[in-house]
């Protein structure tokens, strides 16, 4: 296996750990799961955005996490 193929490899299964890492992150800020209903909710979800995270073997593209505050 060449040099490239491993790099791919690595930033594909970083990339998913750390997606899996954020996401877990979000519930338990949120306090509850996705498509979870609880009458104590505070916020939602809302949506993903890309962003980049530059490591030595390149660039790993993320999904960062959005949420919002219900109104009071």
């Amino acid at each position: 296996m060449n040099a490239e193929v491993k790099n791919d490899m690595a930033r594909t299964i970083l990339s998913k750990v750390f997606n899996e890492l954020m996401e877990k992150e979000r519930d338990d800020y949120l306090n509850n799961k996705t498509y979870q209903r609880v009458s104590n909710r505070t916020s939602y979800r809302n949506g993903y955005y890309k962003c980049d995270y530059t490591t030595i073997i390149g660039t790993l593209t993320l999904k960062g996490y959005q949420q919002e505050k219900y109104p009071s």
